[in-house]
């Protein structure tokens, strides 16, 4: 065996080791920074063990090991707010690590055509209901929808043919609701609960710049909130997006 090959088996033992002693609760992560540092450690981990199959095994195991605790320390050092989620995907050994916001509890959507007496003035309605969580700390969205709900309607391509900060072909009116508590003008999440909210929306695709019958649906795309209102926004993601978007309505007149 040459001395690289000695070299690096020893390193990857090393490693080995080191994790080990890590999953034994010896000593927990004491930082946000450190936890992120061997966050970062076990996704390269994962990377060289794809080049030593015999190691493979073991240390795919240990890095799931300390992923969970990590997880641990995280929500012992912030319990409101944890940085991370982490899913080992079975067969291909990676690590996927991203921010954890404010997880949908339950998304109903529902679009429906609006049928008129008469030639090309049929219309579609949508509505998309959801609950979110509260980011960690109390928050406020705007009950304006416009400041706080971003939308698009898209055809049957999947070609946006209205969005609510963008183009926008056709007529939209909208409007959002919740039965969350108010302050001002808008609703608050209470830290620590969930609230639902419900973007409702009419499509008209014969006015305006038209773009006449066709297939169309309704999807959400971000929701913005602030720690205070009228405070500096965060964007709330909604994804997956097909979970997001309501099913196609025919508008054929």
């Amino acid at each position: 065996m040459n001395t690289f090959k000695k070299t690096y088996i020893g390193i990857m033992c090393a490693i080995v080791i080191a994790i080990s002693a890590t999953t034994t609760g010896a000593q927990a992560a004491t930082t946000r920074q450190d936890i992120e540092l061997q966050i970062k450690s076990m996704a390269s981990l994962l990377t060289i063990a794809q080049s030593e199959p015999q190691y493979k095994a073991r240390i795919v195991e240990l890095v799931k090991k300390v992923l969970a605790q990590l997880l641990v320390d995280v929500k012992e050092l912030d319990k409101e707010k944890p940085i991370v989620s982490v899913m080992v995907n079975g067969g291909n050994d990676k690590v996927i690590i991203k921010p954890k916001q404010g997880t949908p509890v339950k998304v109903t959507t529902s679009g429906e055509a609006i049928s008129v007496n008469g030639d090309d003035n049929d219309y579609a309605e949508f509505e998309i209901e959801f609950s979110i969580n509260s980011f960690g700390t109390t928050n406020y969205i705007s009950e304006n929808g416009t400041n706080s709900f971003n939308f698009e309607i898209t055809d049957g391509t999947g070609e946006i043919v209205y969005e609510s900060n963008g183009v926008q072909k056709g007529e939209v009116v909208a409007s959002v609701s919740s039965e969350a508590d108010s302050q001002g003008d808008y609703y608050r999440i209470d830290k620590g609960e969930s609230e639902v909210f419900t973007l409702s929306a009419t499509f008209n695709p014969y006015e305006n710049t038209a773009v006449g019958s066709g297939s169309y649906r309704l999807r959400l795309q971000t929701v913005d909130y602030s720690k205070t209102p009228g405070g500096q926004t965060t964007a709330y993601i909604a994804r997956p997006e097909k979970i997001f978007r309501t099913n196609l309505v025919n508008i054929v007149n």
